[in-house]
């Protein structure tokens, strides 16, 4: 995918976009590449991708991932790559696993609330690891009016 990526595996798919496993073919290194759905692309999700990329590239902090290329595929595909974070979601460990203990979620709660201070724009947040190392997020209208 892109040239510079060999696809390992399927990580996720949503009702927007797929996320794949990807290895750098010139670093080896892990990354998670995420791409629109074929059937979903249209100008609007183009532009949301794109500053959904763009703003989770320039946050700093260790509990977000960075974005580190944004491309098309093809001519046809919207891409970037970020951060890959082993695990699975939250949603899956509790189905899993049962009810968290309290000081297990409020070390959570605690990584994700110290990785949203970074920005106040976050409509929603997943995580995507027991250790709370990875959000994913859709950009409010309200940043979208401050580009």
């Amino acid at each position: 995918m892109g040239g510079a990526y060999q696809v390992k595996s399927l990580v996720a798919s949503g009702g927007m976009g797929t996320v794949y496993l990807v290895e750098h073919l010139q670093l080896k290194r892990r990354l998670a590449l995420k791409t629109l759905k074929k059937d979903r692309i249209n100008q609007s999700a183009w532009n949301s991708f794109v500053l959904e990329a763009k703003v989770l590239a320039r946050l700093e902090h260790p509990n977000l991932v960075k974005v580190y290329d944004l491309g098309i595929i093809n001519n046809r595909l919207p891409y970037y790559v970020m951060d890959y974070v082993a695990g699975g979601t939250l949603a899956t460990q509790i189905k899993e696993s049962g009810p968290l203990s309290l000081s297990k979620a409020l070390s959570i709660f605690e990584q994700v609330a110290a990785g949203m201070a970074t920005r106040k724009i976050w409509d929603w947040c997943t995580v995507t690891s027991s250790q709370a190392t990875s959000c994913w997020w859709r950009q409010a209208a309200k940043a979208r009016k401050s580009k």
